[in-house]
């Protein structure tokens, strides 16, 4: 599975600011959740206001003694003024990075979450089987905890692509989030995550299409969510 999927983290200003520098916490999380050693080498995209670059030497270090490769972007003028726009732009310019293609598949986590498993490897390995044996499913995320779910399924089914992190291929979500910034103008009501979802959904009309893996197995969660005991 090594060399077919590649672990993209997206993270945003709020978690660079923060004291307790959560992003260093997050990128630690997976690693330790991955067994201690990343499946590949991650991409990190770091989205970085103007006024704040000098952060940029310590993220840049950090990222590398990890083997994490950086891609660093600044906020100016229109991501304050059209936030949900530039998020489909920053997905568009992730996924449409040549390097990136030539991965099959991508854990992509847009935001601060972490995974509650010390198995990940596993449940990665699972998400590009699925993908992989069946064409019409688009994708397989770790959904909140909350979600309750009855019996004992594997993966439940998803009404959407969701925010939480995902297993996708990794050209469906170039294509969608193309989509996306091409027709803003028919979709600039709606936010980022459900722009490139309606996108998607082009991809395949089956209702299994959007899969996750059952929150009572492995569930997806931020720092400000409780985690439940186990």
């Amino acid at each position: 599975m090594n060399d077919s999927l590649t672990i993209v983290f997206l993270i945003a200003s709020s978690q660079l600011k923060d004291g307790e520098r959560n992003y260093q916490k997050m990128i630690d999380a997976y690693k330790e959740a991955c067994g201690g050693a990343f499946p590949g080498i991650p991409l990190a995209y770091i989205k970085l206001p103007e006024k704040e670059t000098a952060l940029l030497p310590d993220i840049i270090d950090y990222l590398y003694d990890n083997d994490i490769k950086p891609v660093v972007a600044t906020e100016g003028f229109e991501a304050r003024v059209f936030p949900q726009l530039e998020r489909t732009k920053d997905v568009f310019k992730i996924f449409s990075m040549p390097s990136l293609l030539q991965s099959t598949y991508t854990l992509f986590v847009d935001g601060p979450f972490r995974i509650k498993t010390d198995q990940l490897f596993n449940h990665l390995s699972s998400s590009v089987s699925m993908l992989t044996l069946n064409p019409l499913i688009l994708s397989v995320a770790f959904e909140s905890s909350v979600l309750k779910i009855a019996g004992g399924e594997q993966f439940i089914v998803c009404p959407s692509l969701t925010s939480r992190p995902i297993v996708t291929r990794t050209r469906d979500l170039m294509i969608a989030s193309k989509l996306a910034v091409d027709n803003a103008a028919q979709l600039q009501s709606i936010s980022s995550e459900q722009a490139i979802s309606n996108m998607m959904r082009l991809f395949s009309a089956h209702p299994y299409r959007f899969l996750a893996f059952n929150p009572q197995t492995v569930y997806s969660f931020t720092p400000y969510e409780p985690v439940p005991d186990q």
